[in-house]
């Protein structure tokens, strides 16, 4: 069968050949399938807190039911689902954490906001400490 899956055209995604670049007019086959654009389902997630943050919300634990894929997806969530949290400990208009605190994502320490999750992963938000 000649034909070939494409993202639907409203993602502004292009279809691409085997060798990772754009097909050309004539190699292009003859039958091009569009799949629907790909969702994200929404997955419960529960967030640790731990010292200021854990004050501020007034519970060690906020479970978020959102639609995320990387952990700036779950700050996000976690900032419109505790709304305590702007300013002190997560920047509102950035949607990202204040210095002095960071994420423990499967007990592994990050800042990263593309850190990607998946169901079940482990977060805790604490402040970074220095010191022995």
């Amino acid at each position: 069968m000649n034909h070939l899956a494409c993202l639907h055209p409203s993602t502004q995604a292009t279809c691409e050949g085997l060798l990772g670049r754009p097909y050309l007019r004539e190699e292009l086959p003859r039958r091009i399938e569009w799949l629907p654009p790909m969702t994200v389902e929404a997955t419960r997630y529960a967030v640790e807190l731990y010292g200021l943050p854990a004050l501020l919300a007034g519970k060690r634990r906020i479970e978020i039911d959102a639609a995320v894929e990387t952990l700036g997806d779950l700050a996000r969530a976690l900032l419109q689902a505790c709304p305590e949290l702007a300013g002190p400990v997560i920047d509102p208009e950035l949607g990202w954490l204040q210095r002095g605190y960071v994420f423990v994502v499967n007990a592994r320490f990050t800042r990263e906001p593309t850190t990607p999750l998946s169901p079940g992963s482990e977060v805790l938000l604490v402040a970074a400490q220095a010191g022995g």
